[in-house]
């Protein structure tokens, strides 16, 4: 049974946000955030359909659809009051080693799909990244998120300029209790092994559960459009996660030792974001950075 079978029922605890949608379409559907809301809707009279790309996940709610190759496409077209797309590209040297065929999905065929829904769909939703704001021309950004960055940010105005009903979310870090990073300090700092977290360089970490709220949040307010960012209301350090995760499990702090990053152009980088559009149509309110951490760490400890 996977994580978010296991946790549905933490979803039920609460009385689900009351929505005006029927149907909704996530692209994406394997997807770490695309299960968490997909799962969320389970709670709710919504009838979710989610995508894959693998066939053998394919299920009467699970429709096959690639965004490499776009094939699937014309067989998950249909009526929806919203679509969720949360597929591409997410790995940020894949997208710095493989420049074309990243900006193919994360870009060009993106467009593409939320494109076919706008005769159809009246609210597509595009979840993007805070890097997004930190974009530049690709040959300044030779560090590894430069391309990611610069791709998010064109689909983003695209998007805002050519489909009325777009909205866009921009997320900061998204920890969720399979966080592999946080994995494998926690495996070391419990058999007494150093650790070495990026010295002065910035995160402003997020839980997935506060993200699923959040979006679930957004796309029941009436006719969501423009853009929304969601982070914590500040930004802390990896050095200093790591000395919160060493305290959490009583592990000495002196196995943390931080190391310079080697992407040098990141550091000081703010991550946290201005959430004021956030807060005033949710009345959701960005967490400590570090209550994500302790999100994590009660799945572990």
């Amino acid at each position: 049974m996977s994580y978010w079978e296991s946790n549905t029922h933490k979803h039920r605890k609460t009385q689900p946000t009351i929505m005006k949608y029927n149907k909704a379409l996530i692209i994406g559907g394997d997807s770490v955030i695309g299960q968490s809301i997909a799962h969320y809707f389970k709670s709710t009279p919504i009838e979710c359909i989610t995508t894959t790309r693998r066939r053998s996940n394919c299920t009467d709610t699970q429709l096959f659809f690639d965004l490499e190759t776009l094939k699937g496409l014309d067989t998950i077209q249909g009526h929806y009051d919203c679509i969720i797309i949360a597929a591409g590209i997410t790995r940020m040297s894949d997208c710095l080693n493989r420049p074309e065929q990243s900006h193919l999905i994360n870009v060009t065929h993106t467009l593409k799909t939320a494109e076919s829904f706008q005769k159809t769909c009246p609210s597509i939703i595009f979840l993007s990244s805070n890097l997004a704001l930190h974009h530049g021309p690709i040959s300044s950004n030779t560090h590894s998120n430069g391309h990611y960055s610069t791709q998010k940010k064109l689909v983003e105005t695209a998007l805002l300029d050519s489909v009325p009903q777009a909205c866009i979310i921009r997320l900061s870090k998204v920890i969720h209790p399979n966080f592999s990073l946080f994995h494998d300090w926690l495996n070391a700092l419990k058999n007494r092994r150093s650790i070495h977290p990026f010295l002065k360089k910035n995160i402003s970490p997020i839980s997935i559960d506060f993200v699923t709220k959040c979006i679930v949040k957004i796309i029941s307010s009436k006719a969501p459009v423009g853009c929304f960012n969601i982070s914590a209301k500040e930004d802390t350090t990896y050095q200093n996660i790591a000395h919160h995760i060493a305290k959490g499990i009583n592990a000495p702090q002196t196995l943390v030792q931080p190391v310079m990053s080697p992407s040098h152009s990141s550091i000081n980088v703010l991550e946290s974001m201005n959430c004021d559009s956030l807060i005033n149509t949710t009345g959701l309110v960005p967490p400590s950075p570090f209550e994500a951490i302790d999100s994590y760490l009660a799945h572990h400890i």
